[in-house]
C-alpha cells in the first residue's frame, strides 16, 4: 500500500497571528506579530508499506472459545518523520521502519450473559529515527469482561502497555462501563456511567500525552428507537 503526502506536508502555507503579547524578545506589549512560511514544493515521495502476515484461527464450540494467532512483518519505506509545523522548513521522506511481531486474541463465553476477551501482543521495531517508536509498545495486554443482563450491562477492562518509546515507560489503566436501559413501547431510553483509572501518571506514547488526573468520570444518556 502507499500513502501520498497531503497538501500540508507537500506545499504548506502557514500564517501565525498573535495578539495581546505580554512578554517577547521584541519588547512589544501591544499590537500584532506576524510570522509566515510558504514552501513551493518539497518533492516528497509516497510512503510505502509492504506487509506479510501468517494467521491461524481456531473455534472450539464445545467450550465457546475462539482463538486467533498471527505473526507478521511490516516494511515501511520513505516515511515522513519530521514535525509538520511552522518552525520546520525542510521536511524529507527519508525514514524507514521494519516492524516484526506476534499477536494473540482469545474470546471465551462461559455463559450466554458473559464473555471474556484477551489480547496479547509483542512487537520489535527497527527504525532510523526514534520518533517512529513512540506509539509502538514492545509488549501489550488488554483484557475485558462483559456481563449482559436483561436491562443492565457492564464492561470491565484492563490495559497494560510496556516499553513505550524509551523502553522504561509502563502504562496501565482500568476502565468500567455501566449501562441501564428500559423498554417503553418501541423506545429504549438508557443511562450509563464511565470510570477510567490510570495506575501511574505517565504519558502515553509522547511526553505531552498525559492526563492531568488519574481518574476520569462521565455520565451518558441516550434514546434508541
Amino acid at each position: 500500500a502507499v500513502r501520498s503526502p497531503d497538501m500540508l506536508e507537500q506545499q504548506p502555507d502557514w500564517v501565525l497571528d498573535v495578539r495581546n503579547l505580554s512578554s517577547n524578545y521584541l519588547g512589544l506589549t501591544q499590537g500584532r506579530y506576524f510570522m509566515s512560511q510558504s514552501v513551493e514544493n518539497r518533492g516528497l515521495d509516497q510512503e510505502r508499506i509492504t506487509s506479510h502476515e501468517l494467521g491461524y484461527y481456531h473455534l472450539l464450540p464445545a467450550w465457546n472459545l475462539e482463538l486467533d494467532i498471527k505473526v507478521y512483518r511490516d516494511e515501511l519505506r520513505d516515511l515522513i518523520s519530521d514535525s509538520i509545523n511552522i518552525e520546520t522548513v525542510d521536511v524529507e521522506s527519508d525514514t524507514r521502519m521494519d516492524i516484526e511481531g506476534a499477536e494473540m486474541q482469545l474470546i471465551w463465553r462461559p455463559r450466554h450473559t458473559d464473555w471474556v476477551w484477551m489480547t496479547l501482543a509483542h512487537t520489535d521495531v527497527d527504525t532510523l529515527r526514534d520518533v517512529e517508536e513512540r506509539l509502538s509498545p514492545e509488549s501489550s495486554l488488554v483484557m475485558s469482561w462483559q456481563h449482559q443482563a436483561r436491562s443492565w450491562s457492564s464492561t470491565l477492562s484492563y490495559f497494560h502497555l510496556d516499553s513505550l518509546s524509551n523502553g522504561n515507560n509502563l502504562y496501565q489503566r482500568a476502565e468500567l462501563n455501566l449501562r441501564k436501559q428500559w423498554q417503553i413501547g418501541r423506545y429504549r431510553p438508557w443511562v450509563g456511567g464511565f470510570w477510567q483509572h490510570q495506575f501511574e501518571r505517565v504519558p502515553l506514547g509522547h511526553y505531552t500525552q498525559m492526563y492531568t488526573t488519574r481518574n476520569i468520570y462521565y455520565l451518558q444518556a441516550g434514546l434508541e428507537f
